[in-house]
């Protein structure tokens, strides 16, 4: 019974983000493109390479590996690492659950994976993506 509803959530968790990250209404829709146009892959060498070779447009940057260790999250560290990547020029995150580890003093309350507070803040941490022109992607499970 319990494989069942973690199986269900999952679901409902997985097609929720598919359905956000498909539509322009939703709010956590992407705001920088994942590759380059096909116009500007297929135009012929010219001036415009030059410069976007030495100040390449954001689809061109890097993305890093963003972690969730076990429960230790709040929303102000959230928030402060996600300003110091897209203030490095890091593109967008893909964020990964660790789920091992034991709670750090003075982080409280600590998330549960998979509950109602873990959609919560997978859910701010995509809004604030958004907010500072991130993409977000993420695992599909916690490792």
């Amino acid at each position: 019974m319990k494989n069942k509803k973690l199986v269900t959530h999952l679901t409902k968790a997985i097609l929720a983000g598919m359905a956000c990250l498909c539509t322009n209404r939703s709010p956590l829709a992407a705001q920088t493109p994942i590759t380059p146009s096909s116009q500007e892959v297929n135009a012929p060498f010219g001036d415009t390479d030059r410069q976007a070779f030495q100040s390449p447009p954001q689809v061109y940057h890097p993305e890093t590996w963003f972690h969730f260790i076990g429960g230790n999250v709040a929303a102000k560290g959230i928030t402060a690492d996600l300003e110091a990547i897209a203030g490095a020029g890091i593109s967008g995150i893909q964020l990964f659950h660790g789920q091992f580890g034991g709670p750090w003093p003075g982080v409280e309350p600590q998330i549960t994976c998979l509950s109602e507070s873990w959609d919560n803040t997978i859910k701010y941490t995509a809004e604030e993506c958004r907010r500072l022109g991130l993409r977000f992607t993420m695992q599909n499970c916690p490792g």
